[in-house]
């Protein structure tokens, strides 16, 4: 589906459109059978990858959240705005442009594990080096989009993997901070991870562990936010940490103890 990178896709029928969209859907819908690994080897989950080698099984497993149902059904409206725009009348694009680029890239941003898993950020150099594969199944999804909207939304992507702009980076921030809320939702009702619980402990968990005297994934992947976003703009660092501090505060009753602390960035 698509052409990496080396144009865009012209579709004219309603049928040629809905044939790429239902391809899709399918790949977009094959994440529901790729977990959030990080998760799992801090011991926040007692699933584990191997135990549902295809999407039947793991659907058969635990069916389908309604925050999956929600994603699928967003992603449709964004597909169908691009394709036909009169289905929402709006033919003007009463959407901005950028807006729907993030929202879209957001929504699609981590679809190239539906083909490599889920490989944590904790240090391991097979995470940087699954970017390339990430973009490739990212052009092959963008192939859904309008011809308009594809090289749009490719272009925006390569800057979130590159944080070579503002909307990168700022996308990049919300990528981070996501993870980090997750945890401190799931402490609020009882579920709390151990980074000493993984099988392989990284040297850049052991940095962060150091560094917030604490295992706790909360404490170690929001160290690890501040210190990748810390050089970002105010205007994007200031409402990401305002609001990971805001979530913590919620649970705990005081902020994280280490947060004016100052970490430098983990040096590999």
């Amino acid at each position: 589906m698509g052409v990496f990178l080396e144009g865009v896709i012209f579709l004219s029928s309603y049928s040629e459109r809905c044939k790429k969209i239902w391809e899709g859907y399918q790949l977009y819908a094959s994440l529901c059978a790729v977990d959030r690994r990080g998760y799992e080897l801090v011991g926040m989950t007692s699933y584990s990858a191997k135990d549902s080698p295809n999407i039947g099984d793991a659907f058969d497993r635990r069916g389908e959240s309604d925050l999956e149902h929600q994603a699928k059904t967003a992603w449709l409206c964004s597909v169908f705005a691009s394709n036909f725009p009169d289905y929402f009348e709006m033919p003007s694009r009463k959407i901005p442009t950028d807006v729907w680029l993030l929202v879209t890239t957001a929504l699609c941003h981590d679809v190239g594990e539906a083909k490599t898993g889920d490989i944590p950020d904790d240090g391991r150099a097979e995470h940087e080096l699954k970017n390339l594969v990430e973009l490739k199944v990212f052009c092959e999804l963008a192939g859904v989009f309008d011809y308009v909207d594809q090289e749009k939304s490719i272009n925006t992507f390569r800057q979130f993997q590159n944080r070579d702009s503002h909307i990168g980076k700022a996308l990049f921030a919300l990528d981070k901070a996501e993870a980090v809320l997750t945890t401190i939702f799931l402490a609020k009702h009882g579920n709390f991870g151990h980074i000493t619980f993984k099988d392989t402990v990284t040297e850049r968990d052991e940095y962060f562990m150091s560094e917030t005297r604490s295992d706790s994934p909360m404490d170690c992947w929001a160290a690890h936010l501040q210190t990748v976003t810390c050089d970002f703009p105010v205007t994007i660092t200031e409402p990401i940490y305002s609001l990971v501090d805001t979530a913590i505060r919620d649970v705990y009753g005081v902020g994280f103890s280490w947060w004016n602390k100052g970490i430098k960035p983990w040096a590999q």
